[in-house]
């Protein structure tokens, strides 16, 4: 499977091999007999497994270091590095087991107040709206990309 991704390496920059959301997948291009690679139109979360190309590793390392992100949400604003971002179809890394996360583990205790909740839902309201004005291939440059780091950075 990772052969026949790394065959069809034209096609991506970012490839997810997992995620935690059932969102449909829209195929493109077939690589195996069993596996394509795929676009989803929903927000993709929790995806755990990754292989990245140079020029997304560059784009990791010259630009979102220091993180200020988790990876996940990182490699959410590809479209803003015009960086393509696609899944193998189906997924071949299951990452939803019932064991409990460090993440769900005490989660009430750190939601903040509902009305300080305005500007997290401001912020996401416009990066979806940005991901569907450029498509699910990107089209932006750098400039998004630093405007939200900036924001992230002086926020702590």
């Amino acid at each position: 499977m990772l052969l026949g991704a790394l065959d069809a390496r034209d096609s991506w920059d970012i490839l997810r091999l997992s995620t935690v959301n059932t969102g449909r997948k829209y195929s493109f291009q077939r690589f195996t007999t069993e596996r394509s690679l795929a676009i989803a139109l929903t927000r993709e979360k929790g995806s755990g497994a990754y292989m990245i190309n140079r020029q997304a590793a560059e784009w990791l390392v010259g630009r979102m270091v220091p993180m200020c992100l988790p990876y996940n949400l990182a490699f959410n604003l590809e479209y803003l590095a015009s960086l393509r971002s696609v899944f193998v179809s189906p997924v071949p890394i299951n990452q939803c087991t019932n064991f409990p996360t460090q993440i769900q583990l005490g989660l009430r205790s750190y939601r903040i107040a509902g009305w300080r909740r305005l500007p997290v839902f401001l912020f996401r309201a416009w990066i979806e709206a940005s991901r569907f004005s450029r498509g699910p291939f990107g089209c932006c440059g750098r400039a998004a990309t630093d405007k939200i780091l900036m924001m992230c950075r002086n926020a702590r």
